[in-house]
């Protein structure tokens, strides 16, 4: 019986979050940043953009997911809450991991004195 009552509550849970995030769109983390022990300048330079624009990405994601919460009348329903956390938190975690991919092949290129 609690089976049954945690599925429909997840159920209920996935088809109002359907509604929640209709207009924020998770940006792709798939990014080609280029091995840094092989990578030129060139290619270096242009993967940096790449995560720059990415990041100016997830920080209007970040900002709809708070409009979107905004737009829920108080007092905000728990799941409400937890979805945009999840979602904010997500994103988060991905421009972290992008970063840090990026930052590693940057620190690659460098100790390999390519120009």
């Amino acid at each position: 019986m609690k089976r049954l009552i945690s599925a429909a509550a997840a159920t209920l849970l996935m088809l109002s979050a359907g509604a929640l995030h209709a207009e924020c769109v998770f940006p792709s983390s798939e990014i080609d940043i280029p091995d840094g022990s092989k990578a030129s300048k060139e290619a270096m330079i242009a993967a940096i953009s790449k995560v720059k624009a990415y990041q100016a990405e997830m920080a209007a994601f970040r900002s709809c997911l708070d409009d979107e919460l905004a737009a829920i009348d108080d007092p905000k329903p728990l799941e409400a809450l937890q979805f945009h956390d999840l979602r904010f938190n997500a994103s988060v975690t991905s421009e972290e991991e992008v970063a840090n991919k990026l930052n590693s092949e940057i620190r690659a290129f460098k100790a390999a004195g390519s120009e």
